[in-house]
């Protein structure tokens, strides 16, 4: 009488895990153009581009974002804008849509002085949903923002004020949901319990 009672609460248990999460980090060092699959995994899909100064969210595209290796404050590489007066836009999709994405940290380093430094975070359907700005130093340690911003789906990150003078590095995020276990818990149930029933229908003979 015990074992099917035991089968149903390691069942209940297994279905109520919390979903896994896997993380990244770009890294920006190099030259040239950053292409629009750079970065690009099974759970996430990246883009790039640089964008008008008037403003951030929904706005139209100028010029690119490229590679750089150093100069910005501490850092081994950059993610900067082509165009002098800028803004910068990271985009992460998750390939399943129900999926959440978070981004958890990155650094900012200023190019030929202390620079001023704002970002902005949106979800796919370009609410607002974080804000921040601080000092990116020239020289020394660069600065470091940790956010922890989540949405369903993916995210969209934009920064300036200027993305000349100011470069992203070490760009942190992890993708959460269920696929993102290389075996998925309601996968695995049903082999436990067949398990379970096998020893029963032995224990039984």
């Amino acid at each position: 009488m015990r074992r099917p009672i035991i089968a149903a609460a390691m069942l209940a248990a297994l279905s109520a895990a919390p979903a896994h999460a896997v993380g990244f980090t770009l890294d920006f060092t190099g030259s040239g153009i950053i292409p629009n699959n750079f970065g690009d995994n099974g759970w996430a899909d990246l883009s790039y581009r640089a964008i008008t100064q008037a403003g951030y969210g929904d706005v139209g595209s100028n010029g690119t974002l490229q590679f750089w290796t150093t100069g910005y404050a501490d850092l081994d590489g950059a993610a900067w804008s082509t165009i002098d007066g800028s803004h910068g836009e990271i985009r992460i999709e998750a390939r399943n849509p129900g999926e959440t994405v978070t981004i958890d940290s990155f650094d900012m380093g200023g190019w030929s002085a202390d620079e001023a430094a704002e970002w902005f975070i949106f979800d796919l359907a370009w609410n607002q949903i974080g804000s921040g700005t601080g000092i990116a130093l020239n020289t020394g340690p660069a600065l470091n923002v940790a956010p922890g911003i989540s949405a369903v789906g993916g995210l969209i990150f934009q920064w300036g004020a200027d993305s000349w003078d100011v470069g992203v590095e070490n760009f942190a995020y992890s993708v959460t949901g269920d696929a993102v276990s290389d075996v998925p818990v309601p996968a695995a149930a049903p082999l436990l319990l067949g398990a379970l029933g096998l020893l029963a229908l032995r224990r039984r003979a």
